[in-house]
């Protein structure tokens, strides 16, 4: 993980879909499944399915049996949770109170790696790292991190933490897949020069990646197509030319469209894991299935190719 120690799965179970649309029994299945699969990285936020996903987590991190403890825990802060003009954010006041309640949904006395679930210019950053610091120093954190800052914020907190003299953010959480390779404009120079770790989000871009979508065919009824027909209807000529080449590389490799998204994410080498988010037991047997594919270097090279216009993109 970054320049830290720690160690992770490369694939990551990301816990948004926990308690909407996936039930809890579903959920405690996912976590099963992936943790004899090998992941130990599990990843929730305060704001998902309005705090369900860290009590989900919770509720099987208390059926035992070595869960918790064999578990690299990461969780977030920064959305809105309740009204009034301190219930977001980046500042002390919200982030003191959040950490608790996180804590007690989730039933453990620490969380592996907190972030910052957004940029808040609003907060100054030196109060953002003085916050994380002083959590790391009570025992309530080990890690603190970013998620979708620009390298310069970055860079900012890493000088703050060396003047409050304690330990800096170690990781930073981007979108990142072959739709959307923005970050490689500055952040992956700049995590690649300074250790930062990279735990990108979304290798499936939405489920676009996943050849469930046929150009003007019809969509899945329970995909996010169905209920976001302007998704679909963004994607342009190159993103379709992508999805086509993908589907040669994954037929030739083998595998699911899906997994040969996965894997080529997995060969970037600032990727310390990527973040999966199944709301079923099929979808998370499928993902995994990535960490079995080994894409030849032709089909890396095709496929970096296929997205290079995605490297150029402004970033979301």
């Amino acid at each position: 993980m970054g320049s830290t120690g720690a160690k992770v799965s490369p694939i990551c179970l990301g816990a948004m879909m926990f308690g909407d649309p996936a039930s809890p029994e579903e959920s405690h299945r996912i976590l099963d499944y992936a943790r004899e699969g090998g992941i130990n990285f599990v990843d929730t936020a305060n704001v998902y399915t309005k705090q369900r996903s860290e009590e989900i987590v919770g509720d099987w991190f208390d059926l035992g049996g070595g869960r918790r403890n064999e578990t690299f825990l990461a969780t977030k802060v920064h959305g809105r949770v309740a009204p009034g003009p301190n219930g977001a954010g980046n500042h002390r006041y919200h982030v003191n109170r959040q950490v608790e309640h996180s804590l007690r949904r989730l039933k453990t006395d620490r969380i592996d790696l907190y972030y910052f679930h957004r940029p808040e210019p609003e907060t100054p950053i030196a109060e953002q790292v003085g916050i994380m610091q002083d959590l790391v120093r009570q025992g309530k954190i080990v890690y603190y991190g970013t998620s979708h800052y620009p390298s310069w914020m970055i860079l900012q907190g890493m000088w703050d933490a060396q003047k409050l003299t304690g330990p800096a953010w170690v990781a930073d959480q981007p979108r990142y897949s072959l739709v959307d390779r923005s970050i490689e404009q500055d952040v992956v120079p700049f995590a690649q020069a300074n250790g930062y770790g990279l735990v990108p989000h979304s290798p499936l871009a939405g489920g676009f990646l996943t050849g469930k979508y046929e150009r003007g065919g019809t969509v899945p009824n329970d995909s996010r197509a169905a209920r976001r027909a302007d998704w679909l209807a963004a994607m342009t000529d190159q993103h379709w030319a992508l999805e086509s080449r993908l589907r040669e590389v994954a037929q030739a490799a083998g595998c699911t469209p899906g997994q040969a998204a996965i894997a080529w994410v997995l060969t970037r080498p600032f990727v310390n894991a990527t973040i999966i988010g199944p709301r079923t037991l099929d979808q998370l047997q499928d993902n995994l299935g990535a960490l079995d594919v080994t894409l030849p270097a032709d089909a890396i090279q095709a496929l970096t190719d296929a997205s290079e216009f995605a490297a150029k993109l402004p970033r979301t």
